[in-house]
């Protein structure tokens, strides 16, 4: 992964700019450490599609236009599955990760067909959601079944990059990013899809670092490594204003690089065996 930047040890460190614009009327910021009230309402839901639709950016201020990466992933994915079966079977969609519903408003406007047209949810943190077409598990809840694959489809955005890192009050574990892949890998059918953003190197000969235990900054190496069970498809998203000019890719690796990967799962858990202890 490469060496470490240390940094004081951070615990949580939350920031108002942690939602979306559209978002911020309806939850209420506390403080760093407990962040944001956690109910969700259909109005907050309502809003962000609303935004969406009207071609807003819904996207967290700390990474302005990752609503355009994700809605290409979702586009391109939406394109192959209805190539393969028309009209598309409905997808079970699960949601990894979120503080407010972006990503999950950005499902439920795309072209895919969802069972019970509604996109589910999880976080460690428990959430109220007061809206049919969301629904909540709780992370604990939902990883002590995992081994019986139930998703079609995964999107994670800017929450791998701390897993085992304790920042967030989880258990400190070096290979924590890995982990939690081979976990999602688990809950994913037969050539289910995931769709991956999170921070990487500008380009393919750099190391990756952990800063302190804020964050991972990922190398081509550490990407294999962690989604040793998928297949890329397709190319990687850059943000839009950080895409390749004739080959190059002029950007500054740090944590708001968030480039966006489309995996499908081709392979079983064995790999993630001889990695894990």
């Amino acid at each position: 992964m490469g060496p470490s930047s240390l940094g004081p040890f951070l615990r949580y460190q939350i920031s108002p700019s942690q939602i979306s614009y559209q978002a911020a009327p309806f939850l209420k910021f506390i403080d760093g450490t407990k962040g944001f009230s956690n109910t969700w309402s259909e109005d907050l839901v309502t809003v962000i599609m609303l935004a969406d639709s009207n071609g807003r950016d819904i996207s967290v201020p700390h990474y302005p236009g990752s609503n355009l990466q994700i809605r290409e992933a979702l586009h391109l994915l939406s394109k192959a599955l209805l190539e393969k079966d028309n009209p598309m079977k409905p997808q079970k969609v699960l949601v990894a990760g979120s503080i407010s519903p972006w990503i999950e408003a950005l499902v439920l406007n795309s072209d895919l067909k969802l069972v019970d047209d509604k996109v589910y949810v999880t976080d460690y943190n428990p959430l109220e959601i007061e809206d049919p077409r969301i629904e909540f598990i709780l992370m604990d809840n939902l990883k002590s079944s995992y081994f019986s694959p139930d998703f079609d489809i995964i999107l994670s955005f800017s929450s791998i990059e701390h897993d085992g890192l304790g920042r967030y009050g989880d258990p400190i574990n070096p290979r924590g990013d890995i982990a939690a892949v081979a976990e999602y890998h688990a809950m994913l059918k037969e050539n289910g899809s995931f769709i991956l953003g999170l921070p990487m190197v500008c380009s393919d000969e750099q190391h990756g670092t952990v800063v302190g235990n804020a964050h991972r900054i990922f190398s081509l190496e550490r990407l294999s490594k962690m989604t040793c069970g998928f297949d890329v498809v397709g190319e990687r998203i850059d943000p839009l204003t950080l895409r390749p000019v004739n080959g190059i890719r002029t950007c500054v690796p740090d944590w708001q690089y968030q480039p966006v990967f489309t995996l499908k799962k081709t392979k079983g858990l064995d790999c993630y065996m001889e990695i894990l202890p």
